[in-house]
């Protein structure tokens, strides 16, 4: 992948986007991404920090939907086991990628509330597309479920995720859906990288 533009150009796209570089459209060469004047961002907060200014102008920062930021921030908070591979995890999704994903969950969420848990596929499996780090997120939408029970199709649901082809890593989302609680109601990982039986609740 080309581009135009100097090292801290690409560091603030890297910052912002995780070098989500767009996708070549069947065999045609993807053209050279503009990053020119990316950096002017990092330049004026670093100009106002060494000016003293009381006031300091936003750093660049990742894109990330407001439910995504709340995922990640209460991962951060509860020191969830596991937490710095299930946030990488998260972050490998592009900032459109977490608009869909948020999107379908919310379809999921009304479809389990509307039909139970069993009339209905009740997850579905976001992987993180272009960046090839083997991640992937799962939606897991249920109603009334006890804990073991609940756990039990999470574990399901991550080992049906680790089958998929290039899936090294795998963090599931849980919502009640008669649940006001936020973001989540659950959240599980599993990867290759844990001993049997590769997961861990939070």
């Amino acid at each position: 992948m080309e581009y135009l533009g100097d090292e801290d150009d690409l560091l603030v796209y890297y910052l912002s986007t995780g070098l989500d570089f767009p996708q070549a459209v069947d065999d045609m060469d993807t053209p050279p991404i503009i990053l020119y004047e990316n950096s002017l961002e990092l330049r004026r907060y670093y100009m106002a920090e060494w000016a003293e200014m009381e006031n300091l102008p936003p750093r660049p920062r990742r894109f990330l939907t407001e439910w995504w930021e709340e995922v990640l921030i209460r991962i951060r908070t509860l020191g969830a086991p596991h937490r710095w591979e299930m946030s990488c995890a998260l972050l490998d999704l592009s900032f459109e990628a977490q608009k869909e994903f948020e999107q379908h969950f919310n379809l999921l969420i009304g479809r389990v509330a509307q039909l139970g848990n069993d009339r209905v596929d009740n997850a579905f499996l976001r992987t993180d597309g272009r960046m090839k780090s083997g991640s992937a997120v799962v939606a897991f939408a249920f109603r009334r479920l006890e804990v073991e029970e609940r756990n039990d199709r999470i574990d399901d649901l991550i080992s049906k995720a680790l089958d998929e082809p290039g899936v090294a890593r795998v963090v599931v989302i849980g919502r009640d859906v008669e649940s006001r609680r936020r973001p989540y109601d659950v959240l599980a990982y599993g990867g290759n990288d844990i001993k049997p039986p590769n997961h861990a609740h939070s």
